[in-house]
């Protein structure tokens, strides 16, 4: 596995070689040595170096810890509950991490910092009606689906902890990843440090105060340690946001929020009634699936969805008619 990962990271590097001299044509000119470019590439490196220990570690202490007090079946469950957690961020930081240039640009051209929370209100909508929809099947049907999945292996408590785990991930994950513009922000702007810092010290805390509670709670109490540091970390960062960069952020809640909590409320209440078609299987866990999918699609585009989103949807989806008519 490591072997592969060195020869993709390879194959990814040449190819962005190749791309910069030979399709972009750049060309450096390294006539003079400027020692204060150096200094501000590493001063940035290195945060984005923590950021990728603090990435690395806020799982692999979990294993390690649970590694030495526990049994091999309470790592199993710590780490199928990891998996599907992480899984849940997956698909918001695949939108996020397409907004730096934007940020990057905008920081550059000196944008006001409403700009910069009015972009911020309008991605992390965006990512949060996507990261609802898929909390909330999971939080409706995600016990049955990891019971299907390891139920034969894990047991019914078993599969209800992983469930749990994973629910309790994807808590902690949604706020990060909704403001994942407010981490774009940083980044442009050079101010990573306090952030990074920040994170690698309740990094610290939480996986000290999660050893705690493993001692009894097993692979639950570790992950309490861990998600509570995230949640204090959430509540400083909101409060630097606001304070230190300039982000409107009571005015962010305030437009996240709009239409869509009540509605997402609505959805969850309907989708829970899905729990009464007959069955336990597969085939039953689909029909919810598609049940769900379909109310929250209907309810959100009428009712959660501003104008701007609105028309935003449809045009992503008009190539995509556009071909079906063809």
């Amino acid at each position: 596995m490591v072997i592969v990962d060195t020869v993709f990271n390879i194959l990814i590097i040449i190819v962005g070689i190749y791309y910069v001299f030979f399709k972009l044509k750049v060309r450096f000119k390294l006539h003079e040595f400027k020692l204060k470019y150096l200094k501000q590439i590493f001063g940035y490196s290195v945060w984005i170096f923590v950021f990728g220990l603090v990435s690395m570690l806020q799982w692999k202490a979990g294993h390690w810890i649970l590694g030495r007090i526990a049994t091999p079946e309470i790592l199993t469950i710590y780490g199928i509950g990891i998996t599907l957690g992480t899984y849940y961020g997956s698909f918001s930081t695949a939108i996020s991490s397409v907004f730096l240039p934007r940020a990057t640009k905008m920081t550059v051209a000196n944008a006001t910092n409403t700009e910069l929370t009015n972009m911020m209100i309008k991605i992390g909508r965006i990512s949060f009606v996507i990261l609802m929809y898929i909390f909330g099947a999971f939080l409706l049907f995600g016990n049955q689906f990891v019971f299907l999945w390891v139920g034969k292996e894990l047991g019914v408590d078993g599969s209800f902890e992983v469930w749990l785990i994973a629910i309790l991930i994807m808590i902690a994950y949604t706020l990060p990843l909704v403001q994942g513009f407010g981490n774009s922000i940083l980044e442009a702007r050079n101010k990573l440090s306090f952030k990074a810092i920040l994170y690698l010290s309740f990094l610290i805390l939480g996986a000290i105060f999660g050893a705690y509670l493993a001692k009894n709670l097993g692979a639950l109490g570790m992950i309490c340690g861990t998600v509570s540091g995230w949640f204090i970390v959430q509540n400083v960062m909101n409060f630097y946001y606001h304070k230190v960069i300039g982000l409107n952020i009571l005015r962010f809640f305030k437009e996240l929020s709009h239409k869509t909590i009540i509605t997402i409320i609505i959805v969850i209440c309907l989708g829970y009634l899905t729990n009464y078609i007959p069955g336990n299987g597969w085939i039953n866990f689909i029909i919810k699936a598609i049940s769900y999918s379909i109310i929250y699609a209907v309810l959100i585009y009428n009712f959660g969805f501003i104008n701007y989103e609105k028309e935003l949807f449809k045009s992503s989806l008009n190539p995509i008619l556009k071909k079906l008519k063809l």
